[in-house]
């Protein structure tokens, strides 16, 4: 089967896709990676950020500096590391062309893969929507790969959600390509147990089990089946998020449940203040209660109620949450040394 992927190359997710994909029995074409241009007229899009007219050079800058996302930097330095033998390097090994394209939507790429006529076409974590012309070109169908079970979780950052929402299994969906962003009829999925993974593990075993559903998909052609043969979705269980923004990591102790905030630390990035500098929350532990918390006594979310070697106690509600790593300065330590250095006591808050 004749395929073109089209990868999002700025995403370890996306490049996943390319190994499984060369390995398996599908006869890749070419490999479309987005423009620079493109990936940072998405970003825009996702993050609701603008460039408003009036707004100077300097503030412009300032506003970059402070939306600057460690995640995406530690993506950035992981691709950075491996280059050495990347994504580009393995399509030149396999011959396989590779097109840099700003637009796929546009006549000229519509074209182009019209020439190319592919059976298929895949796509994953890629940075547009795609547009009824280019959908229709493929014989037996548009599919994409997105990392969550779908009908749950459409739209941007899905493992992410899928952490702070508090769901204990997720999985895989490919599924059929149409106007309305995840709506497709599924072809295959991958279910898995997530427990109390981090971000970052999640985001480890959606890559694992990428060279999975890739299978699964080309079994799905290998048996006669085409576009025709989805599994229709269940729109009235869908869930539909749009990309985090700072203020989805904020942490509000008086309004939160311990496990809401353990979810946001988990998911990563989640942040508060203490004595009005800001703290990024590592690494936490839920308790039912506290030593200290004794005689029905209660006190507002957020107050440090206790401070040992292993971690300081904050009251939540519905539980005490017991940090043991922060992030102060950009600077990763145990909770016990910032509790030293900053000279913490209980009784303290955190807002």
């Amino acid at each position: 089967m004749k395929t073109l992927f089209l990868c999002g190359n700025k995403s370890r997710y996306g490049i996943g896709h390319i190994l499984p994909i060369l390995e398996s029995a599908l006869e890749l074409l070419a490999v479309v990676f987005p423009t620079e241009s493109r990936w940072s007229l998405f970003r825009r899009r996702i993050s609701g950020e603008d460039t408003p007219a009036h707004i100077g050079k300097n503030e412009w800058m300032k506003g970059i500096i402070r939306n600057i996302n460690p995640r995406r930097i530690l993506s950035w330095l992981y691709l950075r590391r491996h280059a050495s033998f990347g994504p580009t390097e393995m399509l030149q090994h396999k011959r396989v062309p590779l097109l840099h394209v700003d637009d796929v939507n546009s006549k000229d790429f519509v074209r182009i893969a019209e020439k190319i006529a592919p059976d298929i076409i895949l796509s994953a974590a890629y940075p547009q929507i795609f547009a009824a012309e280019l959908i229709q070109i493929p014989r037996l169908g548009f599919v994409n790969f997105h990392p969550s079970l779908l009908p749950k979780f459409r739209g941007a950052h899905p493992h992410y959600w899928a952490i702070v929402q508090g769901e204990r299994v997720s999985g895989l969906t490919a599924h059929f390509v149409t106007e309305h962003v995840d709506e497709g009829d599924i072809i295959a999925q991958i279910e898995y147990p997530i427990g109390d993974y981090t971000y970052q593990e999640l985001y480890d075993k959606m890559i694992a089990e990428t060279p999975t559903i890739i299978k699964k998909v080309v079994f799905f052609f290998a048996s006669g089946k085409t576009k025709w043969d989805g599994i229709r979705q269940d729109s009235s269980a869908a869930t539909v998020f749009r990309n985090d923004r700072r203020i989805h990591h904020r942490i509000f102790w008086e309004q939160q449940t311990a496990e809401q905030i353990n979810n946001l630390v988990r998911g990563g990035e989640a942040f508060c203040f203490f004595r009005d500098k800001k703290i990024i929350l590592a690494e936490c532990v839920l308790t039912n209660g506290n030593k200290n918390l004794t005689n029905n006594i209660r006190v507002p979310g957020g107050i440090i109620v206790d401070i040992t070697r292993e971690s300081i106690a904050v009251s939540a509600n519905g539980g005490v949450v017991n940090i043991k790593r922060l992030i102060y300065k950009g600077r990763q330590m145990h909770a016990w040394e910032y509790a030293v250095r900053q000279m913490v006591q209980t009784g303290e808050q955190l807002h």
